[in-house]
């Protein structure tokens, strides 16, 4: 078959079905006389045929007016141009994948078969080495050849075009590429129609090459226990791949598929997260999220059970360290007990599947975060992505995923997700932020804090549930106030707006065309980066000359006090910007004190009492009995008591208002009785009293006062704070319970507060 059929679109499939069918038949010569010329040289023919079809495409698509030169018969024909959808860039693209599926893939599983045979699963059994030994040299035979055919290919794209403006030029120089400098070969830009196709092959050829090398060591190990280290090349590659297309989410399943192989699942099963959401996600990546966390009888899942049945057998062990395996572990089971409760919750909601207490897994976890954050936290940074993300893969499970939603749509297991979300961000703020922030030894603290706040800006339904979670809030705003107290601000004029820099950070590279954030992190005013010359090395962060980490940070720094404050304007839970700082203002205020006075001198806050002290109500009782005792009567042998100086008393304007039925005037008023004195319905002399809806003293408007923090003040100042269900709303302050004693929680908020 000629090479411009096999390019043919419409000829091309059928070409393939070719190849698989002579190759099943060589495969099953090669179980028997095991000749390796055969297997070789049918890829051999394969190879140079896609070679000729791919260079003359690419070369009739570049010089169109020399395709008779160069014996392209109707190239024309070959491939339809339209420049809409870019269908003859995909046709090329689509080759390789076909080569792949149809060729290579099945040799590979045929030298994996053939393993497994060779390699028990039972780690009792010893394999058979020779004939292991002899499998591997043959493998390597194989290898050899197809990894050529990928790796010329990608050279020739590197070396025929200048691929400058589009991909790093490091990366070459990091694939042993040494590119000459040539004035003559074409440019590749945004113009240029044939920047999609070399850019793709480029991208296809890195994926290909790290999968090669993945089935090859998977093929030489001896065990059936796998280390990351051996797939060091294989992760290499999809790095690469990452940072050529960052829009195409196979690099990550690839990756994700190791994580399987060496049994890190939470690692693969954030890897699988992200191909989900790439601008242009993996078909595979669904289906294997679905197998990791929400299918509890794959073969997956019974591995997820048994690793964690042994953490949790080792969790006590001093002399085994297993911290990043808890933290890797244990975040999954509470990441898998919101997004698949069913899954990971048994009947009682309080117990994991396996019958351990999720509140056990949650303060292990908690616990060793907040202790042995420094040599983890690129795995809690990892983490917290999954999280954010995972809230998207939650909404896409669901069958309404098209519909646009409000706050108000979130059906219960999405409230919950949010709720843990900003619980496990506010832990990571209040435990481990603040305590390294301003140290220069990682840049992935101040990351971590540019992921939450830029996720929040990103997400609608996020960010109004944030502004109500407390925690989170108060978490926000208490990092922001110890920045803006460090010498770091005091040494430095800073603007409210958003800093500039000339290349993007580590952060920014990672989260490159992650649909949870947007596609890319947007606290920086990166708008000259994209017009520079050299904007592909500073868009994948590969500058020659970069900023040391101090300087880096300090740039972070800025960007998180930009974005944090913009974010804290619109909380609901009462945290408002005043002195230089925020401050927690609760939403019941004394109405002898006056609101916050932002028009003073320095547009500083100040508060003003309008009312005198107020006085106890047991030392005015007793003022009152010493009275009644020395003027009991108006005159001797009266009856009638003593008149009082004015009628401006009354009962309580909250209790009579809600006495509809009986006049604040009336001589059959019932009055709030002393909390000293309790006394029955019965037992009141009221007339009336069948009629009257009388309350308890505590249910009703009339409040005694009390001493705190050393000053008398109304008892209805002194809130008990009420956390609100898990959902929505900022914590409640009521008043008084039954006793008459104020309930003052630790961390609780009192007004009003205590002025300097």
């Amino acid at each position: 078959m000629s090479e411009s059929n096999i390019c043919n679109r419409e000829n091309f499939m059928v070409s393939f079905e070719g190849f698989s069918s002579q190759l099943v038949n060589i495969l099953e010569a090669y179980q028997v006389d095991q000749d390796d010329a055969l297997l070789t040289g049918f890829l051999s023919f394969v190879h140079s045929k896609l070679e000729k079809c791919i260079q003359e495409s690419i070369n009739e698509r570049l010089y169109p007016h020399e395709a008779p030169t160069m014996g392209i018969n109707k190239a024309r024909d070959n491939f339809t141009r339209d420049d809409k959808n870019g269908e003859e860039d995909a046709d090329l693209s689509i080759l390789l994948d076909y080569l792949w599926r149809n060729v290579h893939y099945p040799i590979f599983k045929f030298f994996q078969s053939w393993r497994g045979i060779l390699v028990p699963v039972n780690a009792k059994t010893n394999p058979r080495f020779v004939e292991f030994r002899k499998m591997n040299a043959k493998l390597t035979k194989v290898f050899k050849c197809i990894h050529k055919f990928y790796y010329l290919l990608l050279e020739s794209m590197f070396k025929n075009y200048d691929t400058s403006e589009v991909v790093p030029s490091e990366v070459a120089k990091l694939l042993n590429i040494k590119l000459e400098h040539q004035s003559n070969v074409p440019v590749l830009n945004a113009e240029n129609p044939l920047t999609i196709t070399v850019v793709v092959l480029i991208h296809r050829s890195l994926v290909y090459l790290g999968t090669c090398h993945r089935y090859k060591q998977i093929c030489e190990n001896s065990s059936n226990n796998f280390e990351i280290q051996v797939f060091k090349k294989s992760q290499r590659y999809y790095r690469f791949a990452s940072l050529v297309l960052p829009s195409v989410g196979e690099s990550s399943l690839q990756e994700g598929l190791i994580y399987i192989q060496t049994k890190n699942f939470g690692y693969s099963t954030y890897k699988f997260m992200r191909s989900i959401l790439s601008r242009l996600p993996s078909r595979a990546g669904m289906p294997n999220f679905i197998s990791t966390v929400c299918e509890k009888r794959s073969t997956t899942f019974q591995q997820i059970a048994k690793l964690l049945q042994d953490l949790k057998r080792f969790e006590t062990d001093k002399k085994r360290i297993i911290n990043s395996e808890i933290i890797e572990m244990y975040f999954l089971v509470l990441f898998g007990a919101h997004v698949a409760p069913k899954v990971w919750k048994s009947e009682d909601e309080t117990l994991a599947f396996n019958g351990v207490s999720l509140l056990h897994y949650k303060n292990v976890l908690y616990d060793r975060i907040s202790t042995r954050y420094v040599k983890n936290i690129s795995l809690i940074m990892q983490n917290l992505i999954l999280l954010i993300g995972g809230f998207d893969v939650l909404l896409m499970l669901d069958s309404n995923e098209n519909k646009k939603r409000t706050l108000q749509d979130l059906n219960p297991a999405d409230v919950q997700y949010l709720t843990f979300a900003c619980e496990y961000m506010s832990l990571l703020i209040n435990n481990v932020i603040m305590t390294e922030w301003d140290k220069c030894d990682s840049s992935e603290y101040l990351a971590m804090v540019r992921i939450i706040v830029c996720w929040l800006k990103s997400n609608r339904i996020a960010l109004h549930f944030a502004h109500r979670a407390h925690n989170l809030c108060s978490a926000i705003s208490r990092l922001i106030n110890a920045i803006l107290k460090s010498d770091i601000i005091q040494n430095g004029g800073w603007s409210d707006h958003r800093p500039k820099r000339n290349y993007f950070f580590d952060e920014d590279v990672l989260l490159k065309e992650f649909k949870s954030v947007k596609f890319v992190l947007t606290d920086f005013r990166d708008d000259e980066i994209y017009k520079m010359e050299d904007s592909s090395e500073r868009l994948a962060g590969m500058l020659k000359t970069r900023l040391s980490l101090k300087e880096e940070n300090l740039l972070r720094i800025q960007a998180i006090v930009v974005s944090g404050k913009k974010f804290l304007m619109k909380n609901a839970c009462d945290i408002k910007w005043a002195n230089d700082q925020f401050i927690k203002v609760p939403k019941k205020t004394d109405e002898r004190f006056k609101k916050m006075d932002n028009h003073s001198d320095g547009g500083k806050t100040s508060y003003s009492a309008v009312a005198k002290k107020s006085i106890s109500v047991r030392d005015l009782e007793a003022k009152l009995q010493e009275q009644n005792k020395s003027d009991g009567r108006g005159y001797s042998g009266s009856s009638v008591p003593v008149a009082p100086a004015s009628f401006n008393v009354k009962p309580s304007s909250s209790f009579t208002d809600s006495r509809s039925d009986v006049s604040g005037t009336s001589a059959g008023t019932t009055y709030a009785p002393s909390p000293y004195m309790q006394a029955s319905p019965a037992a009141l002399p009221h007339t009336r009293i069948e009629h009257a809806n009388y309350m308890q003293y505590w249910a009703q408007g009339y409040q005694p006062g009390m001493v705190y923090n050393g000053m008398m003040v109304p008892f209805s100042q002194v809130p008990t704070i009420q956390q609100p269900p898990p959902g929505l709303g900022a914590p409640q302050y009521s008043y008084p319970n039954q006793n008459g004693v104020a309930q003052i929680p630790l961390g609780g908020y009192v007004y009003p507060p205590k002025m300097n």
